[in-house]
């Protein structure tokens, strides 16, 4: 018997600590999303006119000049700043979806009923996916990216558009 009140107790333990490592998680989310939410929302802002404008800038040059691989650098390194930001937040919220499987595959079934309940309203709570966001607008995913490169095409095809019709 004393060796069951043991293992019940470590089970206990072991859930309130995932528990409180669960929270923390959610606080750390939360308060990314509070302090980064300005200079986020503003970086893809930004990124949106950069990358349409270095497109347009590379229609105009010759290719395998120097200027050309230059601005080209220049595209690459702003795609990876703006995926880096995405990416980041995608891979978040798909490691977060993961927990309640995780919790769910665990060893639960010889628990107590209590364990078995808390364990219960802990997948509950971490059903919701951690997302990270600018300015609670844009969710930090790769979905984005993909929306940001395309409103660059729109607005570089706007841009070719009106400089054909200039000259």
């Amino acid at each position: 018997v004393l060796e069951d009140d043991v293992v019940i107790n470590e089970y206990n333990n072991s859930l309130k600590m995932i528990i409180e490592h669960h929270r923390g998680i959610l606080k750390l989310a939360e308060d990314a999303n509070i302090i980064f939410s300005y200079s986020t929302t503003f970086q893809l802002c930004t990124s949106v006119v950069t990358i349409c404008m270095t497109m347009f800038q590379l229609s105009l040059k010759e290719p395998f000049s120097d200027d050309f691989w230059n601005l080209l650098f220049y595209q690459g390194c702003m795609f990876l700043e703006i995926l880096l930001y995405c990416w980041c937040g995608n891979e978040a919220m798909l490691s977060s979806c993961k927990i309640p499987l995780a919790a769910f595959e665990s060893n639960w079934v010889p628990a107590t009923s209590e364990f078995k309940k808390n364990l219960l309203f802990f997948i509950v709570k971490a059903q919701k996916p951690i997302k990270l966001y600018a300015i609670r607008f844009f969710e930090l995913s790769l979905t984005t990216f993909v929306n940001i490169l395309r409103m660059s095409w729109s607005y570089f095809t706007l841009l070719c558009q009106v400089n054909n019709r200039n000259e």
